[in-house]
């Protein structure tokens, strides 16, 4: 791959003309200007976009770090970041780091070194101490999805307690009173909202909630379907479930089905996030949709917008996006209608 110090020693011009031709910018001779592209044509002349992102102070890199790109509600959210990080002519890094810190801190590592003009980042709750690191050095952060208190950068969030709370709630209005939980990592924003959801909502109706119904699980199918059968084999058992994430309802659902059970006629279920499997399996799931492209985009635009404002004193945002529940069959059979959340 050639440079343009072999185009211009070639032509025997200087590089800064070179750099003026190749870039547009600055006058150069036309014919001149010709013979610069031609050459640098038939070299594989390839614009080294890392330097120039040193002299402009921006590479026009982003960096997306998420738990599991495997999940689709995940997959979505990366969507949205990049098409309107493409409709900005930005190129976007995707970090997976499986919900690990050691992964996280890696690819943040990772992500300065490549000199990423901004990070948009969904960690755990144990990611504070080294993303205040990053703030204070300046890069420009958005958290989404993942609350984390005590940092001073953008956010955008869905809300996790009034949505699980709706769901719990629409369990109970449909009589269930034995209602039981499969929750996400509480090392986690959404899994920790969405049990306190779940609390609330059965406090409010003045449910007990017995310590053998709250299971834990780790947002995947695996976790749930195990839960499930814990659950399944308690002597009181529960007539519905709430399960914190969709993966973890479908995990279920296959429990209740190898125990000889049906949905929701034994036993109810209710999901959260609303991914494309969420209609298809059967029953249909009944879930919480939350905006997960929207997510992403919202998220992209609040970076590209503080990059643009750097050197501003403009005070960091927290935007809240509102979840909708969607009932499925899952929960009430023959009968699918939305919800907004209230």
């Amino acid at each position: 791959m050639s440079t343009i110090y072999e185009i211009a020693e070639k032509l025997g011009v200087s590089t800064a003309t070179v750099s003026r031709a190749l870039n547009n910018k600055g006058y150069v001779r036309r014919e001149l200007k010709e013979q610069i592209l031609a050459l640098a044509k038939e070299m594989g002349y390839v614009p080294n976009s890392l330097a120039r992102g040193l002299v402009s102070g921006l590479t026009k890199v982003t960096a997306l770090i998420v738990p599991d790109i495997a999940n689709s509600f995940f997959a979505l959210v990366a969507r949205g970041v990049e098409d309107m990080a493409y409709e900005h002519g930005y190129s976007l890094i995707i970090c997976n780091t499986d919900g690990l810190e050691s992964k996280e801190r890696k690819y943040v590592r990772i992500a300065r070194e490549r000199q990423v003009d901004g990070i948009i980042f969904i960690g755990s709750i144990a990611s504070k101490a080294y993303l205040r690191d990053l703030v204070q050095a300046g890069v420009p952060i958005v958290i989404a999805d993942r609350y984390v208190d005590g940092l001073n950068v953008d956010m955008v969030l869905n809300d996790n307690l009034k949505g699980a709370k709706d769901a719990v709630s629409h369990l109970i209005r449909l009589g269930h009173q034995a209602v039981a939980t499969i929750r996400g990592p509480q090392d986690t924003k959404p899994g920790i909202d969405r049990y306190v959801g779940y609390v609330e909502a059965m406090q409010e109706h003045f449910l007990e909630i017995l310590p053998e119904w709250v299971q834990d699980g780790d947002f995947k199918e695996r976790s749930g379907y195990e839960a499930a059968k814990r659950l399944l084999a308690l002597s009181e058992r529960p007539t519905a479930i709430f399960a914190s994430n969709d993966l973890m309802a479908l995990g279920a659902l296959t429990a209740i089905e190898e125990a000889g059970l049906r949905v929701p006629h034994d036993i109810a279920v209710v999901g959260y996030d609303d991914i494309p499997l969420a209609s298809r399996v059967r029953p249909k799931l009944t879930t919480v949709a939350q905006p997960k492209y929207e997510l992403g985009q919202r998220a992209m635009d609040r970076l590209i917008r503080r990059l643009s404002e750097s050197g501003s004193e403009s005070k960091p945002e927290t935007m809240v996006l509102q979840p909708r529940l969607v009932i499925r069959d899952s929960s009430l059979a023959g009968n699918i209608v939305s919800e907004q959340c209230s």
